[in-house]
């Protein structure tokens, strides 16, 4: 059975049945968009609404209602306030309303913010149309990025053409001279900068860089700017408070982070979240772990993706189904997020053999350094 709000249409005093208009979801074609009741639903609970109808007087009367489709669509229950309505068709209720701020590729229907109010309040619609405008935002600065790389390209090729329009004129000039400018454009367009990263490399050493650092390796560079430790404090299983397990980080959509670290078992620890929240999965972006097999190497654990909204889906199965992957890649002995790993130490510039060593050169490098 499924929930709607709705405004009276027609009602027959006589005969004591009426139609409801639907918000929702539009009816089945015979009926049109209107669901019929009959008074007796109303006068039990609320006998003031029934004198009203009547009186003859419904053109201001709406309500919330359920639908019994096992015979025909009828009014089965009905509720003035939203707040009356059974927890668990509540909570399906948000999670479709939420449901519509989260995709920016619709459009948003012009009574999701009178809904939004009446369901969960004006703060949380608030935070809503927040995350709605944010993702719009974020959206429109993609497509405006790619436009700027198109003309930058474009910029390029212009500039190289003119080079080597100049340097042609130049040559026919200067026929006669020794030296001739020769300029090709594939090697225009592939001139190879070292990154910072190789000129890090070249004047420290990269591995001696790697182990005095503190960076949270593996996560995007955008989401190490404002990720944030959970306070120990706020967790709530008394296995969180002993050292070791797996760290974990979580992007909201509201654009902060958390990392929770100590985790055991991280499909348990994150199956809690919808526990606490059936609709948590609405309100963030991607999820990150890392684990080491040593707690004295977390300094050097790679940070892996376990679930991105963009890339594996916003419904929560589909967080589901790539946290259990995680979860059985760990139990299996962490085959494939080593290979992970070993490619992420790779993008440094390192050798095979050296990613093979790392985590002996970081326990002697430990040793070195007396901590």
């Amino acid at each position: 059975m499924e929930i709607e709000f709705g405004h009276v249409q027609k009602y027959d005093t006589v005969r004591g049945f009426g139609f409801v208009s639907r918000t929702f979801r539009s009816a089945n074609r015979l009926q049109g968009n209107n669901v019929w009741f009959h008074i007796t639903k109303i006068k039990r609970d609320y006998p003031n609404l029934a004198k009203e109808l009547d009186d003859g007087s419904f053109a201001k009367i709406n309500f919330w209602y359920e639908i019994d489709n096992s015979d025909r669509e009828k009014v089965s229950k009905i509720w003035l306030d939203p707040k009356d309505i059974p927890k668990q068709q509540r909570d399906s209720l948000v999670v479709y309303i939420e449901q519509l701020w989260c995709n920016p590729d619709n459009s948003l229907p012009e009574w999701l913010d009178s809904i939004t109010i009446a369901v969960v309040g004006q703060v949380r619609k608030d935070g809503l149309k927040q995350l709605y405008d944010d993702q719009i935002r974020k959206r429109n600065e993609v497509k405006e990025q790619k436009q700027i790389q198109i003309k930058s390209r474009l910029e390029q090729a212009r500039l190289i053409k003119s080079r080597l329009e100049q340097a042609r004129r130049s040559r026919n000039q200067t026929q006669s001279s020794k030296e001739r400018v020769e300029i090709n454009l594939y090697d225009a367009k592939n001139i190879q900068i070292p990154s910072a990263r190789d000129r890090f490399r070249a004047e420290r050493g990269v591995i001696e860089a790697i182990f005095s650092s503190n960076e949270m390796h593996g996560l995007p560079p955008e989401l190490k700017k404002i990720v944030r430790p959970c306070p120990r404090h706020s967790r709530k299983n008394r296995l969180s408070y002993e050292p070791g397990g797996s760290d974990v980080v979580v992007a909201y959509s509201l654009g902060h982070a958390i990392l929770y670290d100590w985790i055991k078992n991280v499909e348990w620890y994150i199956g809690s979240f919808e526990r606490d929240d059936p609709g948590f999965y609405l309100h963030i972006q991607s999820i990150y772990g890392r684990f080491c097999e040593d707690k004295s190497e977390r300094r050097i654990a790679v940070f892996c993706p376990i679930w991105d909204r963009d890339k594996d889906g916003a419904f929560k199965d589909a967080i589901k189904a790539c946290v259990k992957r995680y979860q059985t890649q760990m139990d299996i002995g962490h085959q494939t997020l080593h290979e992970e790993a070993k490619k992420y130490w790779k993008s440094y510039g390192l050798s095979d053999q050296e990613v093979e060593n790392l985590p002996t050169l970081y326990k002697q490098y430990m040793k070195e350094k007396g901590e």
